[in-house]
Parts: C-alpha cells; sequence; structure tokens
C-alpha cells in the first residue's frame, strides 16, 4: 500500500516542508545528519520512511 501512506503521511508532510523551503532548507537524513544510502533514497516503503530524520539548514536571511 505504497500509494497510502506515500500521499498521506510522506506527501502531507513534504507539502508543509516545502512551503518554508525558501526561509529553512530542509533535507531527509539518517541520525547525526548523516547522508543517506543509495538504498535509501527511494524511500520506498514506510519502515524506511519512519527511521528517517529531517535536517534543517541554515536559515536565509534577509
Amino acid at each position: 500500500m505504497k500509494c497510502e501512506w506515500s500521499e498521506r503521511i510522506r506527501g502531507s508532510l513534504e507539502k508543509a516542508l516545502d512551503t518554508i523551503s525558501d526561509i529553512i532548507p530542509w533535507e531527509y537524513s539518517n541520525s547525526k545528519g548523516a547522508p543517506l544510502t543509495d538504498s535509501q533514497l527511494d524511500i520506498s516503503d514506510y519502515d524506511t520512511f519512519i527511521k528517517l530524520y529531517i535536517k534543517f539548514g541554515s536559515v536565509a536571511k534577509f
């Protein structure tokens, strides 16, 4: 049921985060900000998704 969780959970989260991405950039990461592995990049299943962190970048200065 990839579509169900992907659209409802991941899609909603990414949409909300994208609204602030011009001010605070973000990306998925592992603990301590470690980059995702090649197998994680697709985030194809819920079990992978729930183990990820969200890393926020530097705040834009106006």
